[in-house]
């Protein structure tokens, strides 16, 4: 329920334009939604691995998705679980790579510039949940990650922002 389906997507034809629906994402939504209350009120009954795994492939979902996926890693990340995040660190470092290096077409229109900062955002601030956890920030897929990705000119600047908003006395007398 949690994994995109080719089977429940159809495309649209509107005249001059295309249209893909996606018949499965509201499922999908709600099934991210239920194992987070999952994991907020009975942890013990979840496969945080197998979750996680699906945490990932939700990253570089449609933006909704995404969402809730960020907002879970999250949510596993500052929870007593975290070490479930390790056996599936190398998809979330490939997805967030992916979104962190996706550009804007240049004819985009503002709702499409809003949505990609949005998913940079949200990125960013599972990267920063990451990197507060030590046993994932040493990984050298994460560092890799930082390194290659995070500390580019396009998205250091950001990352920077969101550090700083997390850490407002830091960035004062420093």
């Amino acid at each position: 329920l949690m994994k995109r389906n080719q089977r429940l997507e159809r495309e649209i034809d509107r005249g001059v334009f295309l249209l893909r629906e996606d018949d499965g994402l509201d499922i999908r939504k709600a099934a991210f939604v239920l194992m987070s209350s999952v994991l907020a009120r009975a942890p013990r009954l979840l496969d945080v691995s197998a979750y996680t795994e699906l945490l990932a492939s939700g990253l570089t979902d449609d933006t909704e998705v995404r969402v809730l996926a960020q907002l879970g890693l999250i949510d596993i990340l500052r929870s007593p679980y975290a070490l479930g995040v390790l056996p599936c660190l190398g998809k979330i470092v490939e997805a967030l790579t992916q979104v962190l290096s996706t550009k804007v077409k240049e004819n985009a229109v503002v709702q499409e510039i809003e949505r990609h900062e949005e998913s940079l955002r949200g990125a960013l601030r599972v990267v920063y949940a990451m990197e507060q956890f030590p046993a994932v920030s040493g990984e050298p897929s994460f560092v890799g990650l930082m390194n290659d990705v995070v500390k580019t000119p396009a998205i250091e600047g950001r990352y920077e922002k969101l550090h700083e908003q997390a850490n407002p006395t830091e960035s004062g007398d420093s």
